[in-house]
């Protein structure tokens, strides 16, 4: 595999010598983007009673997944398996879950678990796990607490 070398490429028009000066040399890390886990679409935070939030999303494929049916899509792993992050306005880690759900609930017990006063922020990132756990491409967003 290719993945995290360091890759050498020489660009240029076609009709020319790629040792000629017209060529660029061109560098670059091979990080198999397009081998992960696409990025959850229509990620948003609904206020329900009080502070709590119903966190949701809709699950995206790479494989067979392109249909107009409205039928759900295929699944890239074996399982679907999400992963949610809860970050502070300070940026620290104050809450991961795993789900296997495409939706979340936000609890106000929840927040004040994480410290999460009134009128703080807190970004939330989702990312589809594939089978071996690793997250794949995230999705966020902020929820201003108001």
């Amino acid at each position: 595999s290719e993945v995290g070398l360091e890759l050498n490429w020489r660009a240029g028009p076609s009709r020319d010598n790629p040792a000629e000066d017209s060529h660029q040399h061109l560098q670059f890390e091979y990080s198999a983007r397009s081998k992960k886990m696409l990025s959850p679409a229509h990620l948003k935070a609904t206020q329900m009673i009080g502070r709590d939030y119903k966190i949701s999303w809709v699950r995206r494929g790479r494989i067979n997944s392109d249909t107009w049916a409205g039928a759900d899509i295929p699944l890239d792993a074996a399982n679907e398996l999400y992963e949610v992050q809860v970050w502070d306005e300070d940026n620290n880690l104050q809450r991961r879950i795993q789900t296997p759900y495409s939706r979340l609930e936000y609890t106000m017990a929840m927040q004040q678990e994480d410290g999460i006063t009134n009128g703080e922020s807190v970004r939330v990132i989702v990312s589809q796990l594939n089978d071996t756990g690793e997250p794949g491409l995230p999705a966020q967003l902020t929820i201003h607490h108001t």
